[in-house]
């Protein structure tokens, strides 16, 4: 084996962009195992990674091109041209999310599916996956039951299909401060779309900011951090006469552990799943408490011990239900909850264990 070509796709940062983008890290920080991994993306998606401090202009072993194209078949074209002219014989290509559908001479594949079901983006986006599974001469896979349905489809490939061990994050850089330092903010972390029920979030706040009030604290405030496609649309509700005198900011932090650090409560309202949303272990580490839809394997990471539950679809009387909850407990109730939601992460969520799982897999594709 000579490099490693993890080639993401998108143009925009989300949970699986992250996620690789980390691991590509790892193997930079830790090369004495002999596999030189180079990170392939678009050029739009590389400027945000460096916007939001997960990469920097200096680092070595990124390819940047316009690879996305106005359809699939122009991204196909581009991903070939790019891996003909940079990948050798013995190289490794680890696909994220989906593959172009090629093969280049002398190489093996990876495929990383990274959806919680695999028609998540419809039904045509699933046959490009399952096209991209073909091609690949081993698979990860990061939903179990996702994991269970590829082994059945492709049962010939059985022993070089996996399940991703776990996410992770820098838990020296996530770190709570002390208590008596700590605001009763409560966080959003993560893009700006649906499957975020950010609109949702927001729509909830001046109900759930009134119930608040009548627990007699006048310090709350409500951060909602990210980008993405919704984020004209939620400004458009902010700037509306219902919110003018609401303590909430909307906006992008290139540095979020600078809020979430001192924040108390982090909300994690997805659809479908909140596993393995590496912005609430993050929060976790960084000392807040996870009020979270409970919805697929979210409980893997947001256990009961120190975690509240709400409906997938959830009302703003449910989110200021659980809100209340947590604003009750007293400063041993609390740090009980945030010990145990840290200790987890510090645990079970070591970037080391990733990198270990990839490396063996590289070794065996």
């Amino acid at each position: 084996m000579n490099n490693v070509f993890i080639v993401l796709s998108t143009i925009h940062i989300g949970g699986a962009e992250k996620r690789f983008t980390g691991l590509w890290k790892s193997f930079q920080e830790n090369a004495n195992n002999g596999i030189t991994v180079k990170l392939v993306m678009n050029e739009s998606l590389y400027q945000k990674l460096i916007e939001s401090g997960e990469v920097n202009t200096d680092q070595k072993n990124i390819i940047t091109a316009n690879l996305s194209g106005k359809s699939f078949w122009q991204y196909r074209k581009n991903v070939k041209s790019i891996l003909q002219a940079q990948a050798t014989k013995g190289d490794i290509i680890h696909f994220v999310g989906l593959s172009p559908v090629i093969k280049i001479k002398g190489t093996k594949q990876l495929l990383s599916i990274t959806g919680t079901r695999l028609n998540v983006d419809g039904w045509i986006n699933m046959a490009l996956i399952l096209a991209s599974a073909l091609y690949a001469n081993a698979i990860d896979v990061l939903d179990p039951k996702v994991y269970a349905t590829t082994k059945k489809i492709f049962f010939w490939k059985r022993k070089k299909i996996f399940r991703t061990s776990n996410s992770f994050c820098d838990v020296s850089v996530y770190t709570p401060l002390p208590l008596q330092q700590k605001k009763d903010w409560i966080v959003f972390l993560g893009r700006f779309d649906e499957v975020k029920q950010v609109e949702q979030i927001l729509l909830a706040l001046p109900y759930v900011y009134q119930k608040l009030m009548l627990l007699g604290n006048k310090e709350y405030h409500f951060y909602i951090l990210g980008h993405g496609a919704l984020e004209t649309k939620l400004k458009q509700i902010l700037n509306s006469s219902e919110y003018q005198h609401l303590p909430i900011t909307i906006r992008f932090q290139k540095d979020p552990w600078v809020i979430v650090n001192k924040s108390k409560v982090f909300l994690s309202l997805q659809l479908h799943n909140n596993y393995p949303s590496r912005s609430l272990l993050e929060a976790m580490a960084a000392g807040n408490i996870p009020v979270v839809t409970d919805v697929g394997q979210t409980r893997w990471i947001a256990r009961p011990e120190f975690s509240y539950y709400i409906p997938e679809k959830f009302s703003k009387e449910d989110l200021a239900t659980a809100l209340i909850e947590v604003f009750k407990l007293d400063a041993q109730q609390f740090e009980q909850k945030t010990n145990l939601a840290r200790n987890l992460v510090l645990a079970e969520h070591d970037i080391s264990k990733m990198q270990a799982y990839f490396e063996s897999i590289y070794r065996q594709v």
